[in-house]
């Protein structure tokens, strides 16, 4: 039995609750080994305890060091402070992974496959501004001050150029602005040419682009770059740029990482006008529950997860509407397929013999067959459940992978395969009793 994970779960504001249950649908479904604290943020740490960073979020994931965590509102202008900025600083979280991966291909953009490694604390996120008054205008200036320091700077790009050779990343592309910010992004560009020079040449190939630039041939020709690491503002920019090559922000999965925690999250927001609708897209938090089982080491159901929602989207076709689609939040991740399938086969199976008496015209036949036709129902269920569904189930699993990590979304409401499973299903289950099944309606018959 695999060892229980401690994880602290922020289910988020706006449409996060929806896509978080989503996701643990699919993580229970593969059986990971988490064991969730549940605590609040955002809005709804407001609301309940009068802070958007509960001190009770911060003692669970201090204890845990391992949190997944949905969208949080914050407002803009006024109001709170980011608690996403507040969660990076309070755990140190220096280095921001945002991968961006084609899931769904034939868009503007295929066959995309590369990271942006961001530094999280320092630059100009680092929240030291004000404002200057003149004559009767009190915010007549507004001055904000950019912090990079050589260490901080050193410990991002090692965790990058480390992740690179991990990953097997074939080229790094240092992105900065040191032709105009020569102090503020010259020495984190300075600090990178030193580092590769010193640990890391030869173990992949370093390249550097002014951040103007790059946003030009990241629309240009994107598949020039494999990983892109870059200072906290410009990497803020450049992720929410390359997820727009693989889809949107609904496809952009997060880390934030620290040397003491690690915090996975859906990047996008938390989109309250279609809260509560059922129809938020949980790519992005799935993705990112996929990048928290490769950081604790769960690599298969990493890959497992990662190639049942490729087949829900792509075998499937079953998508939200951002994506084209109609599907619900809900219809991503059904775990309750088999047992659905199995109720079906049952009550298909059942209804054969009524469907029979009702052919032969036979009324009394079928009064007594509507009395007894739970009964029917249940044995059928049992049936297939103890005689066809394991090896059966057990072939899907192999041949389908959406159905081996059971983040299904083919329905008995959204897909006519169900239809199709059942009613061959029930032909062999009706071969297989056949004189079980000829007894039962001369019996019928008889009494008839």
């Amino acid at each position: 039995m695999t060892q229980k994970i401690p994880a602290t779960l922020i289910a988020g504001d706006g449409i996060g609750p929806e896509i978080m249950d989503a996701t643990l649908a699919a993580l229970d479904a593969l059986g990971a080994p988490f064991e969730w604290d549940r605590q609040i943020a955002g809005l709804e740490g407001m609301k309940v305890a009068g802070d958007p960073l509960p001190q009770a979020t911060l003692d669970s994931i201090r204890h845990t060091r391992l949190a997944l965590k949905g969208p949080l509102e914050t407002p803009s202008g006024g109001g709170y402070r980011s608690s996403n900025v507040r969660l990076r600083e309070e755990f140190k979280l220096y280095a921001n992974l945002r991968p961006a991966l084609t899931v769904i291909p034939g868009g503007r953009f295929d066959k995309i496959d590369l990271v942006v490694v961001r530094e999280n604390l320092e630059g100009l996120y680092i929240g030291h501004e004000h404002y200057v008054q003149i004559d009767d205008d009190p915010h007549a200036v507004a001055m904000a001050t950019g912090i990079n320091t050589r260490a901080g700077s050193r410990r991002l790009l090692e965790f990058a150029f480390d992740h690179a050779v991990a990953t097997g990343r074939k080229k790094v592309t240092i992105v900065h602005k040191a032709n105009i910010m020569k102090a503020l992004t010259g020495i984190f560009l300075e600090t990178g040419l030193e580092l590769y020079e010193r640990k890391y040449k030869g173990k992949f190939e370093l390249d550097t682009v002014i951040i103007d630039a790059c946003a030009m041939k990241l629309v240009l020709n994107p598949w020039q770059f494999d990983m892109l690491v870059t200072t906290n503002l410009f990497g803020d920019i450049l992720s929410d740029l390359v997820a727009g090559l693989v889809g949107g922000l609904g496809m952009a999965p997060g880390a934030n990482i620290g040397a003491d925690a690690a915090i996975f999250e859906a990047v996008h927001g938390s989109a309250p006008d279609i809260a509560g609708k059922g129809i938020a897209n949980p790519t992005a938090l799935l993705l990112a529950a996929a990048m928290m089982l490769d950081h604790c080491r769960l690599i298969d159901m990493a890959k497992r997860l990662r190639q049942a929602l490729d087949a829900t989207l792509n075998i499937d076709k079953v998508r939200t509407g951002d994506l084209g689609g109609s599907a619900t939040t809900a219809a991503f991740t059904n775990p309750r397929l088999e047992e659905s399938l199995l109720l079906y086969l049952g009550w298909i199976g059942a209804l054969t013999p009524g469907i029979h008496a009702i052919a032969l015209g036979r009324a009394a036949m079928v009064r007594r067959f509507i009395v007894v036709l739970p009964i029917f129902a249940l044995c059928g269920e049992a049936f297939f459940r103890l005689v066809l569904s394991p090896p059966l189930l057990r072939q899907i699993r192999e041949a389908n992978p959406v159905a081996s990590a059971d983040l299904v979304a083919f329905g008995l409401s959204h897909h006519p395969t169900a239809l199709l499973f059942g009613m061959g299903f029930s032909m062999v289950g009706l071969f297989a009793f056949y004189p079980w099944y000829r007894r039962l309606v001369r019996l019928f018959e008889d009494e008839a």
